[in-house]
């Protein structure tokens, strides 16, 4: 029995069923190998195949041997990473390079979506002032309507990063067709091939559950969880074509390369050096099963850098019901995985628990933005994660002077705690003022329970940052044990 508590954040959110698919060799830092190359390539290669992996050096200066192993498909501005496709020979030459710490495939990710229920509602922290205002908020998605009323004036930066590789039968969703897009207009999902595609909604859904405003607006959803801050929209899928990425029956279909990701997260640590106030980068999606942290895995440098500036990333955990592991990127101790509950405090049948879960937050029947200017109903860990991403914003402006590490923590430790058997990582709390919940170690002793647990009072107006988080109220006690 694991013991987590809620806090209270604004609510309105939705997420798409997140088709995970089991990573070719979860790594981790304790499975270092001598030979780097993820054995299942060497299958990939033979016969001539050849794949697209995400080589890690030690550091840049090793990148040009690592490059001329194979075709350079991805290059990077201050990682110590290279995308390139290669052949059985090429990893060859790769695994005799002292210097190379991993070799993992470029594996095209789906959305973290499945089916949810609108939860959280709280109004304290509007009440009090405290809206997000001041901060900014990275959608690395699907790209945002950036004229939908419930976002519009508020996306102050656009990029997109959309491979295209015939092989994979990946064409890119940027709108002028290109690889990669910057500046007004580049991440708009209402133009170029992304206005087409019905799977192109999800990033504005996500947007609007970390930041819409619904002030004034008729049949719009009341606001999203920071209806103050400011939203960068950048674009990081392609469109596939093929059933053998997409699945039987399912192309064509929006996927997400790795190497897609780690030039936005680049580009979210250049736009915060360039002065945007990003609190946090946002990524519902990811696959695979990792049961321990993925610390080789080539999000890690970039998810550190990123938290060293004050950026944190928040990730969804996943849809796939694990009870013991969560996708990647979730996997990495640095980021911050999100779990999915319903609005009875319980968790979500989908989502993915256990102890690589930091928090959980509503992921069910979210109601939210979508292209068009019209709003619709989503579930999964990927409305979860925006829950989070927004009451970070929240949480900068309450304590302007806190690290990004230290609101995590506030976050992970405020709220109404909720007790579940059966995993090692806790459920989380979604009621109409609750919506994110942490995840604590098991417990061994038993406490004794409140009577009555605390709420939080939706009048609240004190101008000044409160003792207690405007987004969470203050933790009951509810007894517990190790379960074996």
């Amino acid at each position: 029995m694991t013991v987590v508590t809620a806090m209270t954040v604004i609510s309105l959110a939705a997420a798409i069923p997140a088709q995970a698919s089991t990573p070719l060799s979860p790594s981790t830092a304790t499975e270092a190998t001598p030979d780097p190359i993820d054995p299942p390539l060497y299958d990939k290669t033979t016969n001539g195949g050849k794949v697209r992996v995400n080589v890690l050096t030690r550091q840049r200066a090793d990148l040009s041997a690592a490059a001329d192993t194979g075709k350079t498909m991805q290059t990077f501005k201050t990682l110590p990473l290279v995308t390139v496709k290669v052949d059985q020979t090429g990893l060859e030459k790769l695994a005799a390079q002292s210097n190379v710490v991993s070799v993992t495939e470029d594996i095209p990710v789906p959305p973290s979506l499945d089916e949810s229920v609108p939860l959280i509602g709280g109004t304290a922290p509007s009440a009090a002032g405290m809206t997000g205002a001041g901060s900014a908020i990275a959608v690395l998605d699907t790209g945002v309507a950036t004229n939908h009323p419930f976002l519009k004036g508020r996306v102050v930066a656009e990029a997109c990063f959309s491979p295209i590789d015939a092989d994979y039968s990946a064409t890119s969703l940027c709108p002028n067709g290109t690889e990669a897009q910057e500046g007004t207009g580049s991440a708009d999902s209402e133009t170029g091939p992304c206005a087409t595609i019905t799977e192109c909604d999800h990033g504005t859904h996500v947007a609007g559950i970390a930041a819409g405003n619904g002030k004034g607006i008729t049949g719009a959803p009341a606001r999203g969880v920071a209806p103050g801050a400011d939203i960068v929209a950048i674009q990081v899928f392609s469109k596939f074509t093929s059933e053998d990425y997409c699945g039987a029956g399912v192309a064509p279909c929006v996927l997400s390369f790795t190497s897609a990701q780690l030039s936005a997260l680049e580009k979210v640590g250049e736009l915060k050096q360039s002065g945007i106030p990003l609190v946090a980068a946002n990524l519902s999606l990811g696959s695979g099963r990792y049961t321990s942290a993925c610390e080789n895995d080539p999000h890690q440098a970039v998810i550190d850098q990123l938290l060293d500036a004050g950026v944190a990333t928040v990730v969804a955990a996943g849809n796939s019901g694990y009870t013991d592991a969560v996708s990647s990127p979730a996997c990495i101790s640095s980021a911050l995985a999100v779990g999915a509950t319903t609005d009875d405090d319980e968790l979500a049948a989908f989502t993915n628990r256990g102890p690589l879960v930091d928090v959980f937050a509503p992921g069910t029947s979210i109601v939210s933005s979508v292209p068009g200017g019209g709003y619709a109903s989503k579930a999964g860990t990927s409305m979860a994660a925006p829950h989070v991403a927004g009451a970070l914003a929240v949480l900068r402006q309450a304590f302007p002077t806190r690290s990004i590490a230290s609101l995590e923590e506030l976050l992970k430790a405020t709220g109404k705690p909720i007790t579940y058997t059966g995993a090692s990582t806790p459920p989380a709390s979604t009621s109409a003022r609750h919506s994110v919940t942490r995840r604590t170690n098991p417990v061994t002793s038993t406490a004794t329970a409140s009577p009555t647990p605390p709420t939080c009072a939706t009048t609240e107006s004190t101008p000044t940052a409160p003792t207690t988080p405007p987004c969470g109220c203050r933790p009951r006690t509810a007894a517990a044990s190790t379960t074996p």
